[in-house]
């Protein structure tokens, strides 16, 4: 029966689940995600423990509140949600006297597109408070009442003098408030902010770039970033058919396109604002030639007039690019180096990043056949020094992970004239065009260990609203349901119906493509195919499993090495105290499966315990994962 959506009267809804107690803050792993939403707390990390809390706090758009259910479907018993991409909304110039004493400045913590309509302010002679629609007094400075609910925050002097904020009379109340849409007073100015829920994706770079920043030491797991996509367009590769064309033409994307990452250069640290810089050069768009400088972008041109040797139109080489501050970005390299950075300075961290999924020549989401083999692609052809002589296409050809010619980088791309080799290297500066850092053994230092690239497009289906989207929240949901030992491959994952089907010859190739994919798997259903990271071929790390068993070992051994820091200097007995306490926990680890066989070795040098250091090596052989079961049958008589 329909509801009566016109009709006067009272009606009842009853919602279930409210004396459900609230269950207590999860151990298992945090999976951190960062996205966009319509409202609540920006840059703060906020663990909401339920849906109904995350909703409440965060609202229904925005990329957040949806890959937060994905999680949690996928297994996720923890989960950490960080806002990014609001802007704040401001009131200046309250108490304006002059330029040299501008008053006080309201930001409204609640990135809302609402407040001008949900809150009102109120301000005579340095008294100034502010009201929400209701009523209810959020902020004041009352010296007989100050109240302050976090709600807004005050910046500036206060002159006590300037214009009054008032509907009339002299008493500052709400009675007498004045709602800030509709403030109209001298000097006195209402800015609007944003939401962030449509920012593009060069934004949400940035956005995520101030975030990590922010985050650097937070305890999370598993990292996501709502939106993201490890093959986002960029103008450092050249592609065929950008604009949606089935031509071979190689082209770069547009000048003008937000979508597109182009040479990013961050011009300050998150201690002061923020402030940062798209370089578009001719080498952007060079199939129909070099564009006018008229066809560049806006905020660029308008640096550009205004200094014009610091924002110059062309660069000489990539080098001269490199010197002037402009770097080759992507969200895959930004992921996996911030789990890198973190794992090796804080605690142990991977990420899961999406793949942009099959489109049809226009550019919509396509479950087509011909789409979808457009989509996979073909594989490069390499020398016998591994580099690639032909490009392939498509999800074969990408190119952090299966390398690319020197045709298809961008003319400002470091070393393009040798083409790109497969591979995510922590760089000196920890950007992609960074110097190459290596090991102790000298090899390359592989990031691309810490982070797993999804595939999938399938059908979601949580809630009453099915809809088509990338599995990596519900990955990322799946890992931390996982034993490290345990790995996702051929492990059904729910929430999701199958769009399409590949070959086993494809599913073959995209697994050196290191995209992680879903197949009919015979018994267990619609599962992983196989579980690896973005690690190149010649890493220890190709395996998911490896890299969450060495994870959990560096977790387990710095908690049981913490306590000897402080003490005296170790020597013999502390030495063997700690030797024992490491054994122990090597102990546990292999009784309980995770491991087959180790070894440490503690050293402590004159040296180091004049400075206090201690080295420990470690070797030891992780469970490895079951991939392979080979039936080999005859008969006999």
């Amino acid at each position: 029966m329909a509801d009566y959506t016109r009709l006067p009267g009272v009606y009842v809804k009853i919602n279930d689940g409210g004396l459900r107690v609230t269950p207590p803050v999860s151990t298992a792993p945090r999976v951190l995600i960062i996205g966009t939403a319509g409202k609540g707390p920006a840059y703060m990390p906020i663990e909401p423990l339920s849906m109904v809390r995350a909703k409440t706090t965060f609202g229904s758009s925005g990329s957040l509140l949806q890959k937060y259910a994905e999680a949690i479907a996928g297994g996720a018993e923890n989960v950490t949600l960080f806002r990014v991409g609001s802007e704040a909304s401001t009131i200046t110039g309250v108490g304006y006297v002059s330029a040299e004493s501008p008053g006080l400045t309201v930001t409204f913590e609640d990135h809302s597109p609402t407040i001008g309509d949900d809150y009102y302010i109120g301000y005579r002679a340095g008294i100034l408070e502010v009201y929400t629609s209701r009523g209810t007094t959020v902020y004041s400075n009352d010296p007989d009442d100050p109240i302050d609910l976090r709600v807004v925050s005050i910046s500036g002097t206060n002159t006590n003098a300037g214009s009054d904020i008032l509907t009339s009379g002299t008493t500052v109340d709400f009675d007498h408030a004045v709602l800030v849409d509709d403030l109209s007073v001298s000097d006195v100015t209402f800015t609007l902010g944003d939401d962030g829920v449509d920012i593009s994706n060069r934004r949400l770079f940035e956005v995520c770039y101030t975030a990590f920043a922010l985050l650097d030491g937070y305890d999370s797991d598993i990292v996501v970033i709502a939106g993201a996509y490890a093959d986002n367009p960029n103008v450092a590769y050249y592609e065929t058919s950008v604009t949606g064309s089935v031509t071979s033409v190689v082209e770069n994307y547009p000048v003008g396109d937000t979508s597109v990452l182009g040479w990013f250069r961050a011009d300050s640290n998150i201690n002061s604002s923020e402030l940062y810089d798209y370089y578009w050069s001719e080498e952007v768009w060079t199939d129909a030639g070099a564009m006018a400088v008229s066809a560049l972008d806006a905020t660029y041109l308008a640096n550009y007039a205004a200094d014009p040797d610091t924002y110059p139109i062309t660069f000489a080489s990539a080098a001269d690019r490199i010197a002037k501050g402009f770097r080759e970005v992507s969200f895959a390299y930004l992921l996996a180096n911030y789990c890198y950075q973190m794992t090796k300075n804080n605690n142990e961290m991977i990420g899961v990043i999406a793949i942009r999924g099959p489109r049809d020549t226009s550019g919509r989401s396509s479950a087509k056949l011909y789409d979808v083999n457009r989509w996979v692609g073909v594989m490069p052809t390499y020398n016998d020094a591994g580099v690639v002589t032909n490009d392939g296409s498509g999800l074969l050809a990408f190119p952090l992970t299966m390398g690319c010619s020197a045709s298809r980088l961008n003319n400002l791309v470091l070393g393009q004239t040798e083409g790109r080799i497969p591979g995510i290297f922590a760089t000196d500066d920890e950007y992609i065009d960074g110097t190459v850092l290596y090991d102790d053994n000298n090899f390359k230092i592989d990031i691309g260990a810490y982070i797993s690239i999804v595939g999938e497009h399938p059908m979601i289906v949580i809630g009453n609203y099915p809809y088509v989207g990338p599995i990596d929240g519900l990955y990322a949901g799946m890992i931390s349901l996982l034993d490290p030992k345990d790995a996702p491959t051929f492990k059904p994952l729910g929430s999701v119906k199958k769009r399409w089907r590949l070959s086993k010859a494809k599913h073959d190739e995209l697994i050196q493509a290191k995209i992680v994919l879903m197949d009919d798997v015979p018994i267990k259903g619609y599962a992983i195919v196989d579980a690896m990271t973005a690690a190149t071929d010649d890493s220890d790390f190709r395996r998911l499993t490896t890299v969450r068993i060495l994870h959990l070992v560096s977790q387990r051994m710095r908690a049981v090495t913490i306590p000897f820091i402080g003490t005296a200097a170790l020597i013999t007995p502390k030495k063997i105290a700690l030797a024992t306490a490491i054994e122990g926990e090597y102990a546990k680890l292999a009784k309980r499966g995770y491991l087959s066989d180790y070894q440490f070795e503690i050293e402590i040098s004159k040296y180091d315990q004049v400075n206090g250091n201690v080295k420990i090596y470690h070797t030891f052989i992780p469970a490895l994962e079951t991939r392979r079961i080979t039936h080999t049958y005859q008969f006999t008589i």
